[in-house]
Protein backbone atom coordinates (compact mmCIF):
# COMPACT_ATOMS: atom_id res chain seq x y z
CA UNK A 1 0.00 0.00 0.00
CA UNK A 2 1.87 3.55 -0.82
CA UNK A 3 1.87 5.88 2.18
CA UNK A 4 0.44 9.47 1.95
CA UNK A 5 2.95 11.96 3.34
CA UNK A 6 2.99 12.87 7.10
CA UNK A 7 -0.17 14.80 7.88
CA UNK A 8 1.98 16.99 10.05
CA UNK A 9 4.85 17.98 8.43
CA UNK A 10 4.74 16.51 4.70
CA UNK A 11 7.54 14.50 5.61
CA UNK A 12 7.97 10.81 3.68
CA UNK A 13 6.78 7.76 5.97
CA UNK A 14 9.29 5.27 6.77
CA UNK A 15 8.71 1.77 5.90
CA UNK A 16 6.08 -0.48 8.47
CA UNK A 17 7.52 -2.30 11.14
CA UNK A 18 5.81 -5.19 12.79
CA UNK A 19 6.62 -6.27 16.12
CA UNK A 20 5.84 -9.72 17.87
CA UNK A 21 4.70 -9.49 21.41
CA UNK A 22 3.23 -13.01 22.04
CA UNK A 23 3.17 -15.88 20.29
CA UNK A 24 0.07 -14.94 18.01
CA UNK A 25 0.05 -11.11 18.53
CA UNK A 26 1.26 -8.73 16.25
CA UNK A 27 1.87 -4.72 16.26
CA UNK A 28 2.80 -2.15 14.16
CA UNK A 29 4.28 1.00 14.15
CA UNK A 30 5.20 4.03 11.28
CA UNK A 31 7.43 6.50 11.74
CA UNK A 32 7.66 9.73 10.06
CA UNK A 33 11.46 10.83 8.03
CA UNK A 34 10.68 14.41 8.59
CA UNK A 35 9.59 15.19 12.53
CA UNK A 36 9.95 11.72 14.15
CA UNK A 37 6.39 11.28 14.84
CA UNK A 38 5.48 7.80 15.86
CA UNK A 39 1.84 6.16 15.13
CA UNK A 40 1.80 2.62 16.70
CA UNK A 41 -1.09 0.32 16.75
CA UNK A 42 -2.89 -0.09 20.65
CA UNK A 43 -4.14 -3.39 19.60
CA UNK A 44 -2.89 -6.71 18.00
CA UNK A 45 -3.51 -8.53 15.13
CA UNK A 46 -2.80 -12.09 14.11
CA UNK A 47 -0.41 -11.77 11.40
CA UNK A 48 2.66 -9.30 10.70
CA UNK A 49 0.72 -8.79 7.10
CA UNK A 50 -2.53 -8.02 8.84
CA UNK A 51 -0.75 -5.39 11.35
CA UNK A 52 1.54 -3.57 8.72
CA UNK A 53 -2.25 -3.45 6.52
CA UNK A 54 -3.77 -1.90 9.27
CA UNK A 55 -1.12 0.61 10.17
CA UNK A 56 -0.55 1.73 6.84
CA UNK A 57 -4.69 2.89 6.63
CA UNK A 58 -4.03 4.64 10.32
CA UNK A 59 -1.51 6.59 8.77
CA UNK A 60 -3.28 7.44 6.12
CA UNK A 61 -6.66 8.13 7.50
CA UNK A 62 -6.91 11.64 8.61
CA UNK A 63 -6.23 13.06 11.93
Amino acid sequence: MKLDPCKFCGGAPGDPRDDQIEFDSWVASIDCTGCDITITMQYSVDSPLLARERISKLWNSKP
